[in-house]
């Protein structure tokens, strides 16, 4: 009798303490996402005038994603507004027409312990429809530092649109930090 209730409070304890880590984890977790991430949607707000996790100013789409549950990861983006279906088609006054041209996309990942990852996407939509009735396109992708220069070896393919897309990175990159910042 004496070995089951002694069985029980070892039981209990091991649960107890298994739903202790468990909370604590949790709390450090939002604590992280709160302090990391509600600076990054606060600053968006201000700069548009809007609340939520997308916002259009300027020609562009912000965006705050938090971390999903118990990941640290989340990210922030600009990309360019198209008016474009999920088919790559452009939605007018004139109807739905394939849209050609490149669109830039820039994706940052705030670091644990400071500092960025930055990621930029170009989207080459060649104004072919596909068999699927979507428009073609390409996307060529490569990381870049805080002042938009590449750092990694780039194919000739990806410097060459790196090259003639310079100028745009920039003006994203003035356009990033004059909503987030990213510097300090």
């Amino acid at each position: 009798m004496m070995s089951k209730v002694t069985n029980k409070k070892k039981l209990m304890k091991i649960l107890l303490s298994v739903l202790i880590v468990f909370l604590i984890i949790n709390i450090i977790w939002g604590l992280y996402v709160y302090f990391k991430y509600n600076p990054f949607q606060k600053s968006v707000e201000e700069h548009t005038k809007t609340v939520g996790h997308s916002y259009v100013c300027d020609g562009y789409t912000y965006s705050v994603k938090k971390p999903s549950y118990l990941s640290l990861t989340g990210n922030l983006a600009i990309t360019p507004v198209l008016n474009l279906t999920t088919e790559g088609l452009r939605v007018g006054n004139d109807g739905i027409t394939p849209f050609t041209g490149e669109s830039i996309d820039v994706i940052i990942w705030p670091k644990l312990f400071g500092g960025y990852e930055i990621v930029v996407n170009i989207s080459k939509y060649s104004g072919k429809i596909n068999s699927n009735n979507e428009n073609e396109y390409t996307i060529l992708e490569f990381y870049v530092d805080e002042n938009m220069n590449p750092i990694e070896n780039l194919s000739s393919e990806k410097k060459k649109v790196y090259e003639a897309n310079k100028n745009n990175l920039k003006d994203a990159l003035k356009k990033i930090n004059s909503v987030w910042n990213l510097n300090e």
